[in-house]
């Protein structure tokens, strides 16, 4: 999303504070959260990491963004993958297949003499639903003592992501959702060092489908 107009003041968000971090694919301005934690935490919301996967990309791998020099607005979650929600947790997203997007959320203000560690969020729901907003991952980092660099994601799921067939196997579209997954951990590796993160430091965790994910890629 391409930022064209400021952003609307509402509870919990300091309008006038929008922490900004360059990477090869633009430049990437959050907004800096006030929530009931001690620490103020920078949000950055809904970059994408993959090209969006519909028209000729439906149903085939993930393919990396390329870089820019445009200003992406990190202020909002992108969409959620299509699927029926059956947990209505967290905010109500859009619905939309471009949902191969990436939340990294940092308290405000920490010591950047040294690179922090990182943990990303595989969320769950069965590869049939759910989404990266039902983690609360910026109450995480707001209460944490030490300051840490929390991730989260949205990756296809139901038929878009996991569709079981011959034709499937043919063409390398196997478990697209779990190459999604791979795709946002190799964008980790290249961009964290932008938002202060320790690339040789990430630990994965994941509710359910997404603890289950957190052995799978490495089996792709």
């Amino acid at each position: 999303m391409l930022l064209d107009e400021p952003l609307p003041t509402s509870t919990g968000i300091d309008s006038t504070q929008r922490p900004r971090v360059q990477l090869p694919q633009g430049s990437v301005v959050g907004i800096t959260l006030h929530g009931p934690y001690p620490n103020a935490v920078e949000s950055f919301r809904g970059i994408h990491y993959a090209l969006p996967p519909t028209d000729e990309l439906r149903f085939r791998p993930p393919m990396k963004v390329g870089t820019g020099q445009g200003t992406i607005d990190a202020s909002q979650f992108g969409p959620r993958a299509p699927a029926q929600q059956f947990l209505k947790v967290g905010p109500t997203l859009e619905e939309s297949e471009d949902c191969l997007t990436v939340n990294v959320f940092r308290q405000a203000h920490y010591n950047t003499s040294s690179a922090l560690p990182v943990a990303v969020y595989l969320h769950g729901g069965a590869f049939n639903r759910g989404n990266a907003a039902m983690h609360n991952t910026e109450s995480m980092i707001g209460w944490s003592e030490l300051p840490f660099i929390g991730v989260s994601f949205g990756y296809r799921i139901g038929a878009l992501g996991f569709l079981p067939s011959k034709l499937s196997a043919a063409e390398g579209a196997l478990n697209l959702g779990l190459k999604d997954q791979i795709c946002l951990l190799e964008w980790v590796e290249e961009n964290i060092q932008h938002f202060g993160g320790d690339k040789d430091n990430v630990t994965l965790i994941g509710l359910s489908a997404g603890a289950h994910s957190v052995s799978k890629p490495c089996a792709l």
